[in-house]
């Protein structure tokens, strides 16, 4: 029996099939923008261009007409706070602030805004 000192090397053989490595491929050199043609900087889309944000500011939160014909059932829920129970307990360490406690609270504000806009 060979005995092996402690801060002794000791020869790993090596794999007999090691596994292929794809070669590593640089991404081509990155250009300004004024110095790319034209065809890289305009993207083809299908849809028409958005408006600008500036532009939208005041119906952001609205939805077109193409809405107005759905209609969504909102009913409470079975248990009230069913979702917060499905998640399970919170995986942060107990601190000063309850996360749990806000998500309940937020979780049922929502759900009777919901309920009262619905009538």
């Amino acid at each position: 029996m060979k005995t092996i000192r402690p801060g002794a090397r000791r020869a790993i053989p090596a794999d007999p099939a090691p596994v292929p490595v794809a070669p590593i491929r640089k991404p081509p050199p990155t250009q300004y923008d004024d110095e790319l043609p034209e065809s890289v900087k305009v993207v083809p889309t299908i849809y028409p261009p958005s408006a600008p944000l500036e532009e939208s500011l005041d119906s952001f939160w609205t939805t077109g007409e193409e809405f107005d014909g759905v209609e969504i059932a909102i009913e409470p829920p079975e248990r009230p706070l069913g979702v917060l129970e499905k998640l399970g307990p919170s995986p942060f360490p107990r601190g000063g602030f309850p996360m749990v406690g806000f998500l309940a609270t937020t979780y049922d504000k929502v759900g009777r805004y919901a309920l009262e806009r619905k009538q």
